[in-house]
């Protein structure tokens, strides 16, 4: 019944490898499990810990910069992400498997731990690989699973969806209509 931290921060996410993201006065840094604050709060935003690295958004930089810290607050790497990582997703800008992908204006960039880009994708949307293959998006309905080479391992037309759903929903009414009949 005892607070183990006290309650200080406007926000607080769950800890990840041993540190948490804060907010205190609309800047974000992160505690350890003891509640000291390892890194001060003076980031605009903040990923979680994967892999040893966590992308924070410097306050007051350029629209898109990010940086790659480590859990001492130390500089890994710096890079351009052209949408926040909630728009997306929460996995974006978060290494899975050795490698974290950011929006950028000619694609989706996936990177190594060192910042190097690795693996350039043109689609709508990106995400974390995981299991060896990484999800993508190329418009609202195509999606596909692509290795760490960019080779697409499995494709799909997802419009089949909808018009499956819409099959659904008229017997769906018909059913409905049907029983109505019945019942009066």
């Amino acid at each position: 019944g005892q607070w183990a931290i006290a309650p200080v921060y406007e926000a607080a996410r769950p800890f990840s490898e041993g540190l948490a993201a804060v907010c205190r006065e609309g800047k974000y840094g992160y505690i350890d499990q003891s509640g000291n604050e390892v890194i001060p709060c003076r980031y605009e935003r903040a990923q979680p810990f994967r892999e040893g690295l966590a992308a924070v958004k410097p306050a007051g930089g350029a629209e898109y910069a990010w940086q790659l810290v480590h859990p001492d607050g130390s500089a890994a790497f710096a890079l351009e992400h052209r949408c926040f990582p909630a728009e997306i997703g929460p996995d974006t800008l978060v290494f899975h498997e050795g490698l974290c992908c950011a929006r950028q204006a000619d694609g989706w960039i996936y990177y190594d731990r060192a910042g190097t880009p690795v693996l350039t994708v043109d689609t709508w949307i990106a995400g974390p690989f995981r299991n060896g293959l990484a999800c993508v998006q190329d418009n609202q309905y195509a999606c596909a699973y692509i290795d760490a080479r960019g080779n697409r391992v499995y494709q799909w037309d997802g419009s089949f969806v909808w018009e499956l759903n819409a099959l659904m929903n008229q017997n769906a009414r018909l059913l409905g209509q049907l029983f109505r009949g019945l019942l009066s």
